[in-house]
């Protein structure tokens, strides 16, 4: 609806799935054992689908006119000296946060005694931090620009996978939690946004091509953690992986312009 500054607020909708599903796992730990405690979010997941199907096809979007003057879509190179360094920052950011979203639990059960209250907390807190998230960075990137949010949010991010590697324990797991959760769907949100705001012609395919970025390394995270263990090293080790991605990530990321020559990306 040409609103930008409001379009992060589309993401709470992720923090509440993970809280959701979080509290079906924790809560049937007494009548159902491993991977049979996911039964519970498969039964919710399918009405759900149903009626975000339902609700997507009666969506009516309407198309943006081009201005005279405009790039034709698809006229002008994806891959520029622009787009380049947004499109390694958000590899970066993939490969960074899949380590803790993914691995946080194993790890509390890996660090923790087994009656500690952040064997699941880690994931209660992860969850809530993504809720209050959206509404953090889209404050932020309509108040000093998307661009220098966005490298706020890598400093941050950085700090929270930081902290499971050199804070090992219930601190360490906390803070991860707290930092990486309240800021993994910023970068999601600050980078699309930023996108379009360099290649405004371009929006849906640089859109396309930048989930295909992320969703790669996403998979290639857990896949270079296994590598990792099985080459003798620990899960806390591993979380080095995501450290060094998300410090390149944020490196990438003051190398992207300022889009139009501003930070703001939602005029």
């Amino acid at each position: 609806r040409n609103r930008a500054t409001l379009s992060g607020h589309l993401y709470i909708g992720v923090g509440l799935g993970l809280l959701v599903s979080s509290g079906l796992v924790s809560s049937s730990a007494h009548w159902l054992e491993g991977t049979e405690r996911w039964w519970p979010a498969v039964v919710l997941s399918i009405p759900l689908a149903w009626w975000a199907t339902a609700r997507l096809l009666r969506l009516d979007v309407p198309v943006r006119a081009q201005s005279d003057g405009e790039t034709p879509p698809g006229k002008s190179p994806l891959f520029d000296r622009a787009s380049v360094p947004l499109f390694l920052s958000y590899a970066g950011a993939g490969l960074g946060y899949i380590l803790p979203m993914t691995f946080l639990p194993l790890l509390a059960k890996d660090q923790l005694p087994a009656d500690h209250w952040l064997l699941d907390g880690a994931w209660f807190l992860a969850a809530v931090a993504t809720i209050l998230s959206p509404s953090i960075w889209n404050y932020l990137g309509a108040k000093i620009g998307d661009l220098p949010a966005l490298r706020m949010n890598f400093v941050v991010q950085l700090a929270g996978a930081l902290a499971a590697v050199i804070l090992p324990g219930a601190l360490g797991l906390a803070v991860c939690a707290a930092l990486v959760g309240s800021t993994f769907v910023g970068t999601v949100m600050l980078t699309q946004r930023i996108g379009r705001a360099l290649h405004p012609h371009q929006g849906p395919r640089l859109s396309a091509a930048m989930v295909s970025v992320y969703g790669f390394t996403q998979m290639a995270g857990p896949w270079l953690t296994k590598q990792w263990l099985e080459a003798g090293g620990t899960l806390t080790t591993a979380f080095g992986i995501g450290v060094v991605a998300l410090a390149l990530g944020a490196v990438f990321a003051f190398f992207v312009p300022l889009p139009g020559g501003a930070g703001r990306t939602d005029r």
